[in-house]
């Protein structure tokens, strides 16, 4: 019954960012036929020489960016929770390098070591790009997807070259995402605890966008739409150099 609540879902799923489903075979099993495309985003940015200076891996990061962006801006518009936002997660086109927002990297075993059962119910998530409360609470929301964005973007300014929190292993990372996820933390050092790095290849403007992604109120982090827009105006140099609008 589940599987065919999320088919008819998917069915409406109509966004030129994001894989559709093109239809069902029904023999002993139904099975889902998606859209595919062999070379994901993980693998593309890694086979990408990296500019030696900014200008260069602007315009061609932003619109990365920007595709990711306007896809996840489809899915939330429709009420649609990704809960897997990552490189490895959106397909590159082969034909014109377009992006197209999938789910199937857990199924891959070449990445498995990004998932790990965690958390009171012991679920399997993607732990270095989840949110504090999908971690801790299994919750998962619109707001939990755009803190996978902000991991989603580092990956794309380090060129997929650095690990979300590569210093940390899986039970340190837990420990410090504990510690963030206590109120008791004051707000103005909170996210010093959760924080990436800023890759050196991004500029102030979207390393603090990605830092609004993850706040650990959720209601504080902005929403695709916010973030489209922003990136959007970066992207035509005419953004201005302020964190998109909250809800």
């Amino acid at each position: 019954l589940l599987f065919w609540k999320e088919i008819e879902l998917l069915s409406n799923v109509n966004d030129f960012h994001v894989c559709s489903l093109l239809g069902t075979i029904n023999n002993q099993r139904t099975t889902a036929v998606f859209e595919y495309h062999s070379l994901d985003l993980y693998q593309y940015l890694r086979q990408q020489s990296i500019p030696m200076d900014n200008c260069s891996a602007s315009s061609f990061l932003l619109s990365l960016a920007c595709q990711i962006a306007s896809g996840m801006k489809y899915l939330s518009s429709n009420q649609i929770v990704h809960r897997d936002l990552a490189a490895r997660n959106c397909l590159v086109s082969s034909i014109n390098n377009q992006l197209h927002i999938t789910d199937l990297a857990m199924v891959k075993s070449e990445y498995a070591n990004d998932y790990a059962r965690v958390g009171r119910l012991q679920s399997r998530i993607a732990l270095r790009w989840s949110a504090w409360e999908s971690i801790f609470l299994n919750q998962f929301s619109l707001k939990s997807d755009v803190w996978s964005f902000g991991v989603t973007l580092y990956e794309l300014y380090t060129y997929a070259r650095q690990r979300p929190y590569h210093a940390l292993t899986n039970e340190q990372l837990v420990q410090q995402f504990a510690t963030f996820s206590q109120e008791s933390i004051p707000t103005l050092s909170v996210n010093t605890f959760v924080s990436l790095p800023k890759p050196e290849l991004c500029s102030k403007e979207i390393y603090d966008m990605m830092c609004e992604c993850w706040q650990r109120d959720s209601t504080q982090r902005p929403s695709f739409a916010d973030i489209f827009t922003f990136l959007l105006g970066r992207a035509s140099g005419s953004a201005p150099l302020v964190i998109p609008e909250k809800l």
